[in-house]
């Protein structure tokens, strides 16, 4: 059987953070998960065309703070703020939540983000482009941006083939891909038949290397704390 684990997952609480940030006691937890769910499934199409990477959920008590993280701000606030108000009285009305705070962050280095890379492959390949010049050039740029290695791959019928395959392409090698401490991004998208994944690897974790330098004694002590 396949022992296939999201990187992303993997990694929180080691060098990822949550998407959503609150504490809730237990009878108030299935509504609040449902309500991020729900603000997350409305947003997303909304602001497609944006580029988005992430949305963000804070909550302090009743105030409700949603973060859109993505490569072009400006789509999301239209002008002099126009469609960032459309956007927040439908939320509104969807969760049906008495306020909600909207704030829009740019992402500051768009050509390491997975999410961003995967979007504009699909979007080249509803204008037709080539998968493999798309492939090609994306790579190329993700390496010049500083990752230390990605992958991105293309499955489905790739150009129109009856037939589906795969095509992928590799800028470097993986290093610690599969350690908690390898800081790797990972997202899939879809256009009709067709899916784009992108995966970077950005380098190990620091916390790594504050390890190594702990004396061994140290670490064998904790290990015998541990056991006993």
């Amino acid at each position: 059987m396949g022992q296939k684990v999201n990187p992303i997952g993997l990694r929180i609480g080691i060098n990822r953070d949550w998407s959503s940030h609150w504490y809730a006691a237990k009878k108030d937890f299935p509504a609040y998960l449902a309500q991020d769910n729900l603000i997350r499934k409305y947003l997303t199409p909304k602001v497609k065309d944006s580029l988005l990477s992430r949305i963000d959920i804070d909550r302090v008590k009743d105030q409700v703070t949603v973060t859109i993280v993505c490569s072009r701000p400006g789509v999301v606030l239209g002008q002099e703020g126009a469609n960032l108000k459309v956007l927040k009285e439908g939320l509104l009305k969807a969760t049906k939540l008495s306020d909600v705070k909207i704030s829009v962050v740019a992402v500051e280095l768009p050509d390491l983000d997975a999410n961003v890379v995967a979007q504009n492959l699909a979007s080249q390949l509803e204008a037709r482009a080539s998968s493999r010049m798309a492939q090609k050039r994306a790579v190329q740029t993700i390496m010049r941006a500083g990752a230390k290695g990605c992958k991105t791959m293309i499955s489905g019928r790739v150009n129109g083939a009856e037939i589906a395959r795969s095509e992928q392409y590799f800028g470097n090698v993986f290093d610690n891909i599969s350690t908690s401490f390898g800081n790797i991004t990972n997202i899939t998208t879809f256009f009709n038949a067709i899916g784009s994944l992108g995966g970077f690897f950005h380098g190990v974790f620091s916390l790594l290397v504050d390890i190594v330098k702990v004396p061994i004694s140290i670490i064998l002590w904790f290990f015998k704390l541990v056991l006993i």
